[in-house]
């Protein structure tokens, strides 16, 4: 049987008289590892947008809702918000007739700085302006995120 197995040609076609090696070429490791560049670059550029994408909407919640509780929580016991210079570390103080601070912390905005507050405010009359001067660190800036409308500037 074997000696008949040995004579076909079909057994030939399949196992050739030189040993084939089983491996990639140098062409097809290229193509691989440029697809896998591309595709990591494409990742970290999109991730790399999203972070900072990412601060800002965290800034945004908090100087728009985040802080919004604290400070209506002591303008009812006080009668009015925290003046521009007790500004928003009046916040960590115990209310009198709770004994609990309104915020228990105070962090920095996502670049490290401290967020900005006023009242009376400037783009909020009647009421408070909070904001954080941005990634740039200049106050007045476009980047500058505030609880008023976009373009009105701090």
């Amino acid at each position: 049987m074997m000696k008949l197995l040995a004579n076909s040609p079909r057994y030939h076609s399949r196992m050739p008289s030189k040993q084939r090696l089983h491996a990639f070429t140098l062409i097809e490791m290229l193509i691989v590892i440029g697809l896998i560049a591309a595709i990591m670059s494409i990742v970290v550029v999109n991730f790399g947008g999203t972070s900072e994408q990412a601060k800002f909407q965290l800034v945004d919640t908090f100087v728009n809702n985040a802080v919004a509780v604290p400070l209506e929580s002591y303008k009812s016991v006080h009668g009015n918000y925290p003046s521009t210079e007790q500004g928003l570390s009046a916040l960590l103080q115990p209310l009198p007739r709770t004994q609990q601070a309104p915020l228990k912390t105070l962090s920095n905005d996502p670049w490290g700085q401290a967020y900005r507050y006023r009242f009376p405010g400037k783009q909020n009359p009647g009421s408070y302006d909070i904001w954080s001067i941005g990634p740039d660190g200049k106050d007045g800036s476009a980047d500058d995120v505030g609880n008023w409308e976009s373009g009105s500037g701090s």
